[in-house]
């Protein structure tokens, strides 16, 4: 995803909890890692340093199953609630966060009512990353509010 941004154009910024391999280290002159999601100082300081335009937040735990419910849960809407009001603060006008079908409840023998699947169509998450992406789509919704000038998207 960084490297699409860049290369239509735009300066990328990575703020991270682990730094990415070598290999792996998107395009940017900007680069600020080792910030964990949770602290809310740290995100809000790289986003004003970087006087972003707009934000891409993919926030990935590559082993979900390896740890406890209760943490995925607590670090994924951590970092949902930190990027994205971090992102309107300084004016960034798009946000985009990673989302998925889970978060409709769907993808469990439960069929949509119509194709294609929008908002509307909503059952109670069966999963913890269900509810996980459910609640971040929540966060974005209620921060649409807050900054209106910004356009959030998932």
């Amino acid at each position: 995803m960084a490297r699409a941004v860049a290369a239509a154009g735009p300066q990328v910024v990575t703020v991270d909890a682990v730094p990415p391999a070598a290999d792996l280290r998107p395009p940017g002159d900007f680069c600020r890692d080792a910030l964990a999601d949770a602290d809310a100082d740290a995100v809000d300081d790289a986003f004003c340093q970087s006087g972003a335009v707009g934000v891409c937040h993919l926030a990935a735990n590559p082993h979900p199953s390896r740890r406890a419910r209760l943490t995925v849960f607590d670090s994924n809407v951590e970092s949902a609630c930190g990027v994205m009001p971090a992102a309107g603060d300084p004016d960034a006008r798009r946000v985009v966060a990673a989302s998925s079908e889970m978060a409709t409840g769907l993808l469990t023998g439960i069929l949509p009512g119509r194709i294609p699947v929008d908002e509307a169509e909503r059952h109670p998450p069966p999963t913890v990353y269900a509810l996980i992406r459910y609640r971040a789509e929540v966060v974005a919704d209620s921060l649409a509010v807050r900054y209106p000038a910004t356009t959030f998207a998932g």
